[in-house]
């Protein structure tokens, strides 16, 4: 179920952030939780997106692909969570190069998400509340029509997020 190098403090903090999140989420426009029951392996959805460029493609992709405006992201937990931060990437759609904080390969450019931006206070809730606003902070945030069906894959989600490391020069998670 947590897999056999799971810390008993990360998974108390999963389940305590898990209750959190069912409480709260949805009034801070997020959705989800764990996949088939594994806490360190979540599927969020960024619901409720403001009037913007983002959500008219948004609505245009959920028409074409007869699915909801949602922006997907997948969140993988370290076994020592909340000592090191989790692992964020957008799953789908794909948005266009260099905008709405999500790197080419679809992971999610902000430091709070590396070891030297990370603090363990955080909670899942509150990373998420900041991705999203990261990402419609962007004025210029929309998606790559034409792919966006083409969801990321977790390999070039991962050797993106180490590029943007480097090219910031932040501690890699």
């Amino acid at each position: 179920f947590f897999g056999s190098d799971s810390s008993c403090v990360a998974v108390q903090r999963l389940m305590k952030d898990l209750k959190a999140f069912r409480k709260d989420g949805k009034k801070f426009g997020l959705d989800g939780g764990p996949r088939n029951d594994n806490l360190f392996l979540w599927d969020i959805k960024l619901i409720d997106i403001p009037e913007s460029k983002l959500s008219k493609d948004l609505e245009t992709f959920a028409k074409r692909h007869n699915t909801e405006p949602c922006i997907n992201l997948e969140m993988m937990f370290p076994p020592d969570y909340p000592m090191s931060p989790p692992f964020v990437r957008v799953t789908t759609p794909r948005f266009k190069f260099l905008t709405g904080h999500v790197t080419i390969g679809g992971s999610i450019c902000m430091e709070m998400l590396t070891k030297s931006g990370w603090t363990p206070t955080n909670d899942i809730e509150n990373i998420l509340v900041q991705i999203r606003c990261e990402i419609l902070s962007d004025p210029n945030a929309q998606l790559d029509l034409n792919n966006a069906n083409t969801a990321y894959t977790q390999s070039e989600a991962r050797a993106a997020f180490q590029r943007m490391v480097q090219r910031y020069g932040w501690d890699k998670s």
